[in-house]
């Protein structure tokens, strides 16, 4: 059995509800829970859905349980609308994502599709219930050179100026992201993971594991099963820290449940690789968690071995016990206001450990630093976008210093979640 290190720490009566309303399957509990709804609890548990971007998918298990006509007026409408909303959407995002690949392959770039993209239109019983920000492709890293052309060429802008693309391999696993008024925003990708990392791998294998497939009509490839489910929950943790809500379990449970048995001709989930793969590159922890959460709050048919298989040797009494909550506040501003950075100065003992963090966050290298702003590595400029940064710091940071003794209080408990969960992803 796997520990169970969630159990010390609940969401809200909302959160909580919403959680169990995402199941695939209701126990006649939850089916009474939400008969029994008051109008000003619809509100609320509909409010907290929208908040975390799974509206439609909360309808659509209304509809399978046929209780959508016993939600009131108001918020039958709200979920109406968010389902239209994201249809629309995503239609529009599916047909330029058509030409964008189109493009590509004219010029013999093969491209991958990750993420959302993906998943909404395939995983997912209707593409409306995957609510999507952008588009992430992967291309050949040879590739991405030409790859920026042929974007800019169909009418899209990066969001800050572009720099030669060897800085961008040596900081980031992706190009700044490119909008188009009218269109979808796009992220180009030549790796999934960030350079320099405990979790960074090669991608050559993924590349050679890649599936076609035909996603809204658009003929491209897509990571097999096991590294779709794998790069998702190292998103999640490893990348995001948990900060992203709750719509990462939705993605592992459809993951699971579309992949998890045979049905004409596709491909089936093997746990094996899932956990050889995890373990070999060094996600064992991120991957445990993201389906540990998945298996206890959404009912996830994650087999009870490979959790086992994952956490053998792994301490996790040293987890925040509050993952629960976490995911609950993950959309607030506060969650998402202080970097990795921050948490480790706030928690560092001693004013020479603080002092030495400040300044190495102030004083980026050069080429680091240019990369950010989209200059050359020998502009004068640099001197002046130095000032910037203190100042950027300073103006993100320097009230919280301020902070009263309660406020300080949560700040810091916030914190040291934070903190505790990159040490453990990172140990």
């Amino acid at each position: 059995m796997t520990t169970d290190f969630t159990q010390s720490s609940n969401p809200s009566p909302t959160m909580e509800l919403l959680l169990r309303a995402l199941q695939h399957e209701w126990p006649p509990t939850t089916v009474a829970d939400m008969t029994a709804l008051s109008p000003v609890a619809w509100v609320a548990l509909v409010t907290e859905a929208q908040r975390q971007r799974v509206a439609a998918l909360l309808a659509w298990h209304l509809r399978q349980q046929e209780l959508i006509d016993q939600v009131p007026t108001q918020v039958h409408t709200q979920l109406v609308q968010a389902h239209q909303e994201i249809a629309v959407r995503n239609l529009v995002l599916y047909h330029h994502l058509g030409q964008l690949i189109r493009a590509l392959e004219a010029q013999a770039i093969p491209t991958i599709l990750l993420k959302g993209a993906y998943l909404a239109a395939t995983v997912y019983e209707d593409m409306a219930l995957r609510h999507m920000v952008d588009a992430d492709l992967l291309v050949p890293e040879s590739a991405l050179d030409t790859a920026i052309e042929i974007v800019i060429a169909l009418g899209y802008q990066p969001l800050t100026p572009l720099m030669p693309v060897h800085l961008y391999r040596t900081h980031a696993h992706h190009l700044p992201r490119f909008f188009k008024e009218g269109s979808l925003s796009v992220e180009i990708h030549w790796t999934i993971t960030r350079p320099n990392q405990v979790y960074t791998i090669p991608m050559t294998d993924l590349w050679a594991r890649a599936q076609p497939a035909t996603v809204a009509g658009i003929e491209v490839s897509t990571l097999a099963p096991e590294d779709l489910l794998l790069h998702v929950c190292l998103h999640a943790t490893y990348q995001h820290l948990l900060e992203q809500g709750v719509r990462f379990l939705c993605d592992i449970d459809a993951i699971c449940r579309h992949f998890g048995s045979p049905s004409n001709g596709r491909p089936t989930l093997d746990w094996e690789k899932v956990v050889a793969r995890a373990q070999a590159w060094n996600w064992a922890r991120g991957v445990y968690l993201a389906l540990h959460l998945a298996h206890d709050l959404l009912a996830t048919p994650i087999p009870e071995h490979v959790l086992t298989k994952l956490q053998a040797n792994m301490d996790t009494t040293q987890l925040p016990i509050e993952l629960k909550s976490a995911l609950a506040s993950s959309h607030s501003v506060q969650a998402r206001t202080y970097s990795r950075f921050f948490a480790k100065m706030w928690h560092e003992q001693g004013v020479r450990n603080k002092v030495r963090i400040v300044w190495q966050r102030l004083f980026l290298p050069r080429d680091q630093l240019a990369t950010k702003h989209g200059i050359a590595t020998t502009s004068p400029r640099l001197l002046w976008y130095y000032g910037v940064r203190v100042t950027d710091l300073l103006r993100r940071y320097g009230g919280t210093v301020l902070l009263s003794r309660q406020q300080r209080s949560v700040t810091n408990a916030g914190l040291q979640q934070k903190i505790q969960l990159t040490t453990w992803l990172e140990s």
